[in-house]
Formats: C-alpha cells, structure tokens, sequence
C-alpha cells in the first residue's frame, strides 16, 4: 500500500496558513497584555520597542512604526505620564530627544510576561534543536521577506495625479543649501546630481506625477493618490543642482532607488519608513557626514570612494550587513564598526541603522 504524501506546494501553502494564523493569535495576545497593563495597543509596541532597541528618538520610533510625527508625541505623552518612558535631551545632540524605558515598568512587563516565556520553553523542549534551527532560519528569512513586502506596499501608496513623461522645474535661487523631500513614499526614483543645470532643479515624471514645489531652497516632492495599474509605469529622475550642497530626506516607502551622488556635495541623507532595493553612490564628503537608515531597510548598496573612511553604528534588528571585508549575519542590540582611519579622519561618512535593515552593503568603489 502507498503512503500519500502532500506535495511540496500543498505543505508550504500549509505552512504559511498556520503562520497567518499564528499572527492572528499573537495579535490577540498583545492586545490581551495591553489590556493588563493597561495601555492600548499601539502604546504597548511602542513601549516594547524602546525596552528592545531603546533609547531611540521620537523621529525613530515614528518611522518604524509608521506614525507621524504628531502621533507619536500623543503616544509618548500617554506612556510618560503612566511610567513607562522617560524623555531625556541627547548628551551629544543637545538638539535630539532620547526615549528610554524605566526600569520599574521594564521589570512589570517580565513579570507578565514570565508565565507566556516559562510554557514557551516547555512546548519547544518537545521539539530536537535540529528543528528548532531550521525553523529559526525559515522565520529569519520569513521575517525579511515581510520586510520588503512592507517597504513594496508602502511605495505602492504613494502616487499621485495623472501625467506622462512630465518635466517639473525651478529656477535656481539665492540659498546657500538645497533640501530634497520625498515625503509619501515612491517607485523607481533616479537622483543624480547636474553639474550643467541653471536652475535649482529639475524633475521628469512618468505615468502618474506628483505634486512638487520649492521654497526656498527645499522641493518636496508627494504623491497623493495611487492606482495599481500604474505602478509599473511610474518613474522619476530628480536632477539636483550640483554647486550648492544638498540635504536629502526619504520618507514613507521607497522601491527601487538609484541615487548616483557622486556630483553632490551632500550635507545629509535620511531614509525612514522603508527602502526597498537601493543603490547609493556617493563622492567625497566635507566634514563629517550623517546618513540615517530608520525601520524597513531591506537590499540596500552604498558606494563611497576607496579612501574615505565609514563608521557604522546598529542599533537593533540588522542582519547580513557588509562594511567592507567586514561581514556580520544577524546583529542585535547595539554594535559599532569602523574603517581603520575614521577616528581622527576630517572628511567621512557616519551610518547609522535603527532597525529592519537587511541586505546593506557598504563598499568602496
């Protein structure tokens, strides 16, 4: 007599039900523990956040929980005034706020939390490690996998009003800088600097275009209103003047960046709320310049030449980073690597990734 066995199709259609399901039942337990601490559930995977990865800055814990910037402050106000956080100033950035956990509420949340972690231990001592290894791989994997998919669906929600093959342009202005602002996520951006161009910038669109204005010095660009079937038809190429320095700021859930910035004098660059496969080039800097990789950071290349030296800080949710010859799997917590000349070097690159990073490279060239 034969044995039936499921195909391999059926068994990983199988699988992924019982995955869904399990999140299911995993959101129903963070609502049952927000509950008994008495927070809403927003606040509780704030909370959590900050006991994980913190202390992290508002401007962070927005980003990679995909709130504004005005709700996140109403999250923090209400878990500040119940004891969960504490807002304190930045030591080396009297500027930035810091949000750290409390260690009164740190400890209420293992105490809940002991029962759930004591039957989990029991129900995976049924299973050999063997298994458990294999599983752990495929819900690493899962999880990035989720990622992309997220930072995809984010870029998804940004397009705006009908327009093909669109040229939107400014005349160059009496600023000292220029600032770029993607603020509502996009597909298929191309940035590059022009050392030719008059003006302060130039933008061509196809298929849907965005709303883009300047003042004074700034362009924001938006997309406001998405349809599926353009999707792949959308694409962008901003073109920057290349004589004044340029800050650049990503927001809301980009795919498919290739940001050549070579002829940039670039100040600052920020990409918060999901990237989805990127390709940074970048020339020489002045001073020391800060790049910003906050929550959905998912295959990501950036390019620097030879001899400029690059700090690397994580902080929390990173896994297969490259700096160099340097090579990590997953990295949790906190860690900090550097090329050997960065300390003491004038002009450099300082990276730094707040959780959901996968796939970054960083590599002379």
């Amino acid at each position: 007599m034969a044995i039936e066995t499921k195909s391999r199709s059926s068994t990983a259609e199988a699988l992924l039900l019982e995955l869904r399901r399990a999140v299911d039942q995993c959101h129903a337990f963070n609502e049952a523990l927000a509950a008994r601490l008495g927070l809403n559930l927003t606040d509780l995977r704030c909370s959590l956040l900050v006991a994980r990865e913190g202390p992290l800055t508002a401007g962070q814990l927005a980003a990679t929980m995909g709130l504004t910037t005005g709700a996140i402050t109403g999250v923090l106000d209400r878990l500040e005034r119940a004891g969960f956080v504490k807002r304190t100033r930045d030591p080396a950035d009297r500027r930035q706020v810091l949000v750290a956990s409390l260690p009164a509420k740190t400890a209420a949340f293992d105490a809940t939390l002991t029962p759930f972690l004591r039957a989990a231990e029991s129900w995976s001592a049924r299973f050999p490690d063997e298994v458990l290894d294999a599983f752990t791989r495929y819900l690493q994997g899962f999880g990035e996998l989720m990622q992309e998919q997220a930072a995809r669906l984010r870029a998804e929600a940004g397009t705006a009003r009908e327009a093909a093959d669109d040229v939107v342009s400014f005349p160059m202005v009496d600023v000292p800088a220029g600032r770029l602002e993607i603020r509502s996520g996009a597909s298929n951006v191309r940035i590059c600097g022009a050392p030719e161009l008059e003006g302060l910038f130039r933008g061509g669109f196809q298929g849907r275009r965005p709303k883009v204005e300047a003042r004074r010095g700034a362009v924001r660009m938006e997309y406001t209103r998405f349809s599926l079937f353009d999707l792949r038809r959308l694409a962008s190429r901003l073109e920057l003047n290349a004589s004044i320095p340029w800050a650049i700021a990503l927001e809301g859930g980009v795919s498919k960046l290739d940001a050549d910035l070579r002829e940039v004098r670039l100040e600052s660059l920020e990409i918060r709320g999901g990237l989805s496969h990127g390709t940074l080039h970048l020339g020489r800097p002045s001073g020391t310049v800060h790049l910003r990789l906050t929550g959905g950071t998912h295959r990501l290349l950036i390019r620097r030449p030879a001899d400029v030296p690059v700090g690397l800080r994580v902080s929390g949710g990173a896994n297969r980073l490259t700096l160099d010859w340097m090579h990590f799997g997953a990295v949790s917590g906190r860690s900090r690597v550097e090329s050997p000349a960065y300390v003491g070097a004038t002009d450099r690159y300082d990276v730094e990734v707040t959780g959901g990073a996968s796939g970054l490279t960083i590599e002379a060239g």
